[in-house]
């Protein structure tokens, strides 16, 4: 199965928005999931695809991230997929 199909609510939230400069327009990586979170119809099965995803291995996490969208590039900024 693909990284979508395994963890589609992040996915949907991170093909919308984590990109460089996100932090400007949108606040800390923590406040975007907060919100979404608080959503009642999607926030319980983000927080699940979240929990599940930070199982992996941060380099499988990287991977499951960027086929779901993810522009952002952690290394640039001495980081990793799961921080």
């Amino acid at each position: 199965m693909t990284a979508r199909g395994n963890f589609p609510t992040l996915g949907q939230l991170v093909s919308g928005g984590f990109v460089e400069g996100y932090e400007e327009y949108f606040g800390t990586v923590e406040e975007i999931i907060a919100a979404d979170a608080h959503n009642p119809v999607t926030g319980p099965w983000l927080l699940d695809d979240i929990s599940r995803v930070l199982l992996l291995t941060d380099d499988d996490v990287a991977a499951v991230l960027a086929e779901l969208g993810n522009g952002y590039t952690y290394d640039a900024y001495g980081l990793s997929a799961t921080q």
